[in-house]
């Protein structure tokens, strides 16, 4: 009988709303008339949001007010305009309602102004979810303002403040935030090299963060990537050298709430080029003095100098950093291909590849050790090891020890100088002429003074002077000397090596004697006779 009396009700109910005049402007915030409001079951169970800076939850109300007129204006809303929130009511679960959600945006005390009905009118079944989301206008008033979420029974259509049989409403308070606040300004870009650059800019009240671009786009579009940061400066790296850039940044508020964006320009230094010019002058066997050319926006220079071809580690010791263009290098190895690694160092740190150049070091043009053999009395031999790198030598023989300037060249190690004068002093010069991967150079000159024998007496005129024969030779353990010629009592034999060293000595008693070589080790040697007057000299090899 009560459910058929109820029923009955709310048909009449649904015919006087159908009657009733829209007052939907009757006054400020004004309320809906309802003539059983939430008394017979019909009323928002649970309303909540998501998605705002600050969200309600306000679960299993009921029907806490008789009248249907629920205020809940503690709970509020918070969100920036462009925010999307999210809403969800659950309805009672004993009958299905219609549902729509106002919100007064301009704050002028109307609900239903145009824009200001965010969701449709919606029928939700009895214990069914009202859920959906909608985006705060752009053009919504800062400030607090009013929510209300409604629902009615038998209804499809109907305004904030009709007159209706069944439902409820619950107010809410919704707080627009302001825009976002001003731009930054006082752009300064600093520290700028060929490929980065410091931003700097004015802190702005309000602001969570900033975004900041920098780009070669003069002007509109959206610029991407987009970086951020807490701070009121940012270094930005690889740009191009030499180019025009843009620095954007922007004050951020929230998801959606930004200011206008500020914009300087700046342009970037030029490249940090790899040095060029590299020039190797007055080279030697162990040092070398090294340049190369200048170049813009250059600080320092790093350089190393070793014979590694591949460009050098940065954690190598041996690395170099100057501010001049000028370097004499030493310590370095004869006979070897130098490698030189050059970069700059230029504004900011910023620095450019290594450049590779080369140069070689030659072997240095050593003088000749010279030797005397085969002496008499009007002429003489002399020899020397060859000496490397040496393609020809030259040779003076005076009785002056002064230096010649020139010599007379020769091809062969070894030289027979005759028409000379008997018991006199001479100066024989040798140096070499040297070429080594084609750098040429001059020893200095060597000197071997000699006297030459007196002329033979009448005693001797069927005698030649003393002269050595050597067999086997080259020898391995016993070396036979044959002795011919006039020699005084005294006379010895001595075994040098080719720097002059006596290996060992022996008196001569006979025209014949052995001599045991076997404790010398492999290598050419010399053999001397000297008797006071008269000296000669032979070379042997020791297998």
């Amino acid at each position: 009988m009560i459910s058929i009396y109820k029923h009955a009700l709310r048909m009449a109910a649904a015919l006087v709303c159908l009657l009733s005049v829209n007052n939907a402007e009757a006054q400020t915030y004004c309320n809906p008339s309802f003539s059983f409001g939430c008394t017979s079951s019909d009323y928002i169970q649970s309303f909540s949001t998501t998605g705002g800076i600050n969200n309600i939850s306000n679960p299993n109300t009921g029907c806490a007010v008789s009248s249907g007129i629920s205020s809940y204006m503690s709970m509020k809303v918070t969100a920036n305009p462009g925010q999307t929130v999210n809403y969800s009511a659950t309805n009672t679960p004993s009958f299905g309602e219609y549902y729509t959600i106002f919100v007064d945006w301009n704050q002028n005390g109307v609900l239903n102004d145009a824009g200001e009905q965010m969701t449709s009118f919606t029928y939700i079944s009895g214990g069914g979810v009202f859920s959906g989301s909608f985006t705060v206008p752009l053009t919504a008033t800062p400030g607090m303002t009013r929510m209300r979420v409604m629902c009615v029974y038998a209804t499809s259509s109907f305004t904030p403040c009709g007159t209706y049989s069944f439902g409820e409403i619950e107010d809410y308070g919704f707080e627009v935030m302001s825009p976002c606040p001003t731009k930054p300004t006082a752009l300064l870009p600093t520290g700028i090299s060929s490929m980065g650059a410091t931003l700097n800019w004015t802190p702005v009240t309000g602001a969570l963060k900033y975004d900041y671009v920098v780009d070669t786009i003069t002007a509109g579009g959206v610029w991407l990537p987009i970086a951020s940061t807490t701070a009121t400066t940012a270094t930005v790296s690889g740009l191009k050298p030499g180019t025009s850039h843009y620095m954007r940044v922007r004050s951020y508020c929230a998801a959606t709430s930004f200011s206008q964006w500020d914009t300087i320009r700046f342009t970037t230094l030029p490249p940090c080029v790899v040095p060029k010019g590299f020039l190797a002058s007055n080279v030697d066997s162990n040092s070398a003095n090294i340049q190369w050319d200048t170049a813009t926006n250059v600080t320092a220079w790093q350089y190393i100098v070793d014979t590694n071809r591949s460009a050098p580690l940065l954690s190598n010791p041996g690395i170099k950093t100057v501010t001049n263009r000028y370097h004499k290098v030493t310590g370095l190895n004869e006979g070897r291909w130098q490698y030189v690694h050059i970069r700059s160092k230029c504004v900011m740190n910023d620095s450019s590849g290594w450049s590779l150049d080369s140069f070689y070091t030659p072997v240095p043009c050593r003088k000749p050790q010279l030797m005397l053999s085969n002496l008499y009395s009007n002429s003489a031999v002399a020899g020397w090891p060859a000496v490397n790198t040496a393609y020809e030598y030259e040779y003076f023989l005076g009785t002056s020890t002064t230096p010649p300037s020139l010599g007379t060249p020769i091809k062969f190690s070894y030289l027979q100088v005759a028409a000379l004068q008997p018991k006199t002093t001479y100066d024989l010069f040798v140096r070499c002429k040297c070429r080594d991967n084609n750098v040429y150079s001059t020893s200095d000159w060597s000197i071997l003074e000699f006297v030459t024998n007196p002329p033979l007496g009448i005693n001797n005129i069927n005698n030649d002077a003393v002269s050595m024969s050597l067999y086997p030779n080259p020898a391995k353990e016993i070396l036979n000397v044959e002795i011919s010629g006039r020699y005084s009592n005294n006379a010895v034999v001595y075994i040098t090596d080719v720097a002059g060293k006596v290996m060992s000595v022996a008196n001569i008693t006979g025209s014949k004697m052995a001599i045991d070589v076997k404790s010398l080790t492999a290598g050419v040697y010399f053999v001397k006779f000297a008797d006071g007057e008269n000296t000669s000299m032979m070379r042997f090899t020791k297998m």
